[in-house]
């Protein structure tokens, strides 16, 4: 299973994300079993937060302090690009891990999900054209307008929430509320 850690991750993660090629999903249920006895057989407690047919939320922690948990998400889905071979193993291609990130924002739109999207632009690697594109052919109902007026209108969080996870995830960067918008003007969300 490749991780989500790629060439273009450029901070520490608070979970792991493990992915399947969604050709092989009839095999994902003897993968999560197999990850959670390697968890177990390494000395880790798991729990079983959430197991669907292609998608497993595990917390797993260390007996010794099981206050301290780390989620670990296994998903079998589709995805445009092979896997990146790396030292640790396959790796998701960037663009289909720019194309989840910018999917999370559209959905989720928390502050991490635009400090995700300022960090891809901001670097140069993609532009906020190349990332609506990655994002409409991972997720046909991606839709650019309603897009553009979400990220305009986010209202949800204050310049401490942002600086405050903008400093323990990619320290010395800029205002992660303001994102290029569909148009390549700079949109800062209203407060």
């Amino acid at each position: 299973m490749p991780s989500r850690r790629t060439a273009s991750s450029t901070g520490p993660s608070e979970d792991v994300d493990l992915f399947a090629d969604w050709q092989r999903r009839a095999d994902f249920p003897n993968a999560v079993d197999a990850v959670i006895a390697a968890f177990e057989g390494e000395g880790f407690d798991v729990v079983v937060d959430l197991r669907l047919e292609t998608f497993a939320r595990l917390h797993v922690s260390q007996a010794a302090d099981p206050d301290e948990q780390h989620r670990v998400e296994l998903v079998a889905n589709w995805r445009a690009q092979p896997p990146v071979e790396m030292q640790i193993g396959p790796v998701l291609h960037p663009d289909d891990v720019m194309a989840g990130k910018t999917d999370a924002l559209y959905n989720r739109a928390a502050a991490r999900d635009f400090i995700d999207i300022d960090a891809a632009i901001t670097c140069g690697r993609y532009t906020a054209e190349q990332l609506c594109i990655l994002a409409a052919e991972a997720d046909a109902g991606f839709d650019r307008q309603l897009f553009a007026q979400m990220l305009g209108a986010n209202s949800r969080f204050d310049d401490q929430g942002f600086h405050r996870l903008r400093a323990r995830t990619r320290p010395g960067r800029g205002d992660a509320r303001t994102v290029p918008d569909l148009a390549g003007r700079t949109v800062k969300p209203r407060v």
